[in-house]
């Protein structure tokens, strides 16, 4: 199934293609977490490298903060909730240089999509940013559109330290349970802050791998529609359907 899903991803987008949609993108989830953001850090000013359709950065400007976008040029700009003019078209493979630095970046899904020989050239570009990150990737076997680095979060602890930053484990438990949000934000948010920045966070050297169950309930049902006794037919089924289901914008 997964190979099948590679294939499809690959004839869908292309090598680095990233089809967004309003069902997946919307200001909902960031209705949700942005003003507790804002509360827990007082940001003036956010930079969302990775920004989709701008649907947090939407939010983050109705609470008076000065926002930039950063996307790939892939983006559709009838899709955007924030102005065309408030993203930075660039390539997240290669390294990121603007002219000011940022209260607050926010990279949120967005870190498995860069291919792992340039994941540390990323996270770079990002601390190069700002010195304090809200972040979130895709744990492996989360799949999803064009994963090319599915990694546990001590992976990125990891690239990140080189930098002198740590990461905060403070999100999930708060969003865990909140059925507003899809389950990838509850199951993978962190905070990531420099090393010299006064905070009341606490530092743990290891943070735990959590699997968030509405994951877990969809891939059983997946698995379970495998193991129905039809497995061949249903597995060409299932790559017919999610072509047509993602070019229609039904599913990510």
């Amino acid at each position: 199934m997964e190979f099948l899903k590679k294939v499809s991803d690959r004839l869908l987008y292309g090598k680095k293609r990233y089809r967004h949609s309003r069902k997946y993108h919307n200001p909902a989830d960031a209705a949700e977490i942005v003003p507790y953001i804002v509360h827990l850090l007082q940001p003036k000013s956010v930079v969302d490298v990775g920004c989709g359709t701008g649907s947090f950065l939407k939010v983050f400007k109705e609470q008076g903060v000065e926002i930039l976008g950063i996307e790939g040029e892939w983006t559709q700009k009838q899709l955007l909730y924030i102005a065309p003019e408030e993203v930075y078209i660039a390539d997240l493979e290669k390294p990121l240089q603007l002219p000011k630095r940022y209260d607050l970046a926010v990279t949120l899904e967005v870190a498995e999509h860069i291919s792992e020989k340039n994941a540390p050239t990323f996270v770079k570009s990002v601390v190069d940013l700002s010195d304090v990150i809200l972040f979130s990737a895709a744990i492996p076997k989360q799949l999803g559109q064009n994963h090319l680095n599915e990694q546990w979060i001590a992976y990125w602890q990891s690239l990140f330290r080189e930098h002198d930053y740590e990461v905060y484990d403070v999100l999930r438990h708060h969003f865990w349970d909140n059925k507003k949000i899809w389950w990838w934000y509850r199951q993978n948010m962190y905070l990531v802050i420099k090393n010299t920045v006064q905070h009341n966070f606490a530092k743990k050297d290891k943070i735990f791998n959590y699997v968030h169950p509405d994951l877990y309930s969809e891939r059983m049902d997946e698995y379970q529609s495998v193991l129905s006794g039809r497995e061949s037919l249903f597995l060409y089924i299932l790559l017919f359907f999610r072509f047509f289901t993602v070019r229609l914008g039904l599913t990510r």
